[in-house]
Parts: structure tokens; C-alpha cells; sequence
């Protein structure tokens, strides 16, 4: 289901967000939603779709419709270049196949999140979960490649020793 408004808004937008839900409907049937974001950060939904199921080829059959429609009513392609959506390898997989190879998967920053916190509850000092949260943070916030790159790989350097300087003191006390 969409509208010809929210297609038009959408058909030259570069970034595509796209996850499902079970949250919206008792029935136990998932909501396939799509959008784009502008350049101010708006995003402007473009479809809900319901499916019978949350696989690849219902994935697959919202892009295609999506891009078919959009070729049909404004006579122009839509090549996204950037996906941002959940981990599922069902969506991904469904939009590499329908736009190519060229489009950038990126992780949805909320589920990224909530995950990193899942597996960082687990540590028991709450200055070190604090701190590694607080570099999370700092790494998402990094829109320079190059600075990414450095900043990530300090990140997984200052994780080993820590880990390495914790083992140590188990080993030794």
C-alpha cells in the first residue's frame, strides 16, 4: 500500500530503510514498512506491506513493486545507494537482487544498539560498560571514513588489552 505523493517524494531518494514488525497486527502476520530519508533527515514512509510470511521473495516482491511503479508513473529508474535495515539476511539478500551489488547495507542504529547493550549487560564493572557504551557512541557519531577506520580499529585494540589486562589479573590474583 502506498500513495502516488509518497512514491513521487521517494523516487530519487538514495537511502532506502526497511525492517518488519509483528508489533502492528494480532494475527501474528508481519508489516513490511518502507521509506526514505532526505537530505534534512525526514523520513517519508513509502509503503506497508502485510505478507503471509518475513522471507526474502517478500522482500524481493515490495522493491521490485516498488521500482516497477516508480518506472511506470514518473518514467524514471530508482537506484537507491544505501539500504539501512535490521540484520535480516532476508531483506539484504532481497535488495542486492533487485537493484545490484552497488547499494551499501548499512545496520539499523536502534538494533545495532540494542544489541551491543544485550551482550554489554553482561559485564559486571559499570564504569568499563559505561565507557564502552560511551565509545560506541563516539564510533557512530564519525561521518569521515578515514576517521572511522582509525577510531574503530583504537576501539578494537584498547577491547583487547582490556581484555588481555583482565585475564591477567584473574590469572595472577
Amino acid at each position: 500500500m502506498s500513495t502516488k505523493y509518497l512514491i513521487e517524494i521517494s523516487k530519487d531518494a538514495g537511502v532506502v530503510h526497511t525492517d518488519a514488525t509483528y508489533k502492528l497486527i494480532w494475527q501474528g502476520f508481519p508489516v513490511l514498512v518502507c521509506g526514505t530519508t532526505d537530505r534534512n533527515r525526514k523520513f517519508h514512509p513509502l509503503c506497508v506491506t502485510i505478507p503471509s510470511n518475513e522471507q526474502k521473495e517478500d522482500f524481493k516482491l515490495m522493491f521490485q513493486g516498488l521500482k516497477d511503479k516508480i518506472q511506470e508513473i514518473f518514467e524514471s529508474s530508482w537506484n537507491p545507494k544505501v539500504l539501512v535495515c535490521g540484520a535480516a539476511k532476508s531483506i539484504q539478500n532481497a535488495l542486492l537482487e533487485v537493484f545490484g551489488e552497488h547499494v551499501v547495507v548499512r545496520m539499523c542504529w536502534a538494533h545495532a544498539k540494542r544489541k551491543i547493550q544485550e551482550r554489554i549487560e553482561r559485564i559486571e564493572n559499570k564504569e568499563l560498560r559505561d565507557n564502552i557504551l560511551n565509545d560506541v557512541d563516539s564510533l557512530h557519531s564519525i561521518t569521515d571514513a578515514n576517521m572511522f577506520d582509525a577510531a574503530s580499529e583504537a576501539f578494537v585494540q584498547n577491547m583487547k588489552m582490556r581484555s588481555n589486562s583482565s585475564r591477567t589479573s584473574e590469572h595472577s590474583g
